[in-house]
Formats: C-alpha cells, structure tokens, sequence
C-alpha cells in the first residue's frame, strides 16, 4: 500500500518542461500545419465548398411527394342527406391521397433581355 502512494506522488510531481528544439524548417512546418493563420484558411476553404455546394444543388430539379393516408367517417345528414335503411353515419374507410410537385428551387432561365 505504501508502494502505491509513493508511485502516484511520484506520478503527481509536475516534471519542468523542457524546451524543444527546433530548426527552421521544423518551425516553420509546424506554423503551416497547426498555425492559427493555417486553420482559419483551411476553414475558409471548407465554407467555400459548402457554398459552392450548396449553389450547385440548386440547380439540379427538385421533387416533392407526399402520401397521406387516414380513415374517415362522414355523418350524410350534415350535408342534408337523409336516405331510408341507411344509418346516417357512413364508413369508417380509408382514404389515401398522394401527391407530387416537381419543381425548381432558383430563379427562372432568362435571357438578355429579361425574357423567359
């Protein structure tokens, strides 16, 4: 037990940092690579594929669809239907609707003159 806690005070002694050496070409490698200048230009470089991207996907056609499908039940009476032998609410059924809209999400193709 001893043993241990001499083993972890000796881990726990913070040890002097000594100074790395570097030659030039070392130095200056290390700036290009994790330098702050370095990271904000490879940033800049990733927005400005995301935006380019992005400016890209705009321009391929664009399509929507849609299914919906839920029961219904519909009391004939509100919409003034009174028929003999039937009981005035109708269903429940199913109904299904669907749908689909084609489009394009940027501005129209015009020409010089502003034409269409």
């Amino acid at each position: 037990m001893c043993c241990r806690s001499l083993f972890i005070l000796i881990l726990a002694i913070p040890v002097a940092a000594q100074p790395l050496r570097l030659s030039l070409a070392d130095a200056v490698h290390r700036a290009l690579q994790a330098g702050t200048q370095a990271q904000l230009a490879r940033s800049a470089e990733d927005r400005a594929r995301i935006a380019r991207l992005e400016a890209l996907e705009s321009l391929f056609p664009q399509a929507d669809a849609r299914v919906i499908r839920y029961n219904q039940s519909i009391n004939l009476q509100t919409f003034g239907f009174s028929l003999p032998g039937l009981p005035p609410v109708v269903g429940p059924f199913n109904v299904t609707v669907s749908g689909s809209k084609p489009g394009c999400r940027g501005e129209p193709l015009r020409d010089r003159a502003g034409r269409e």
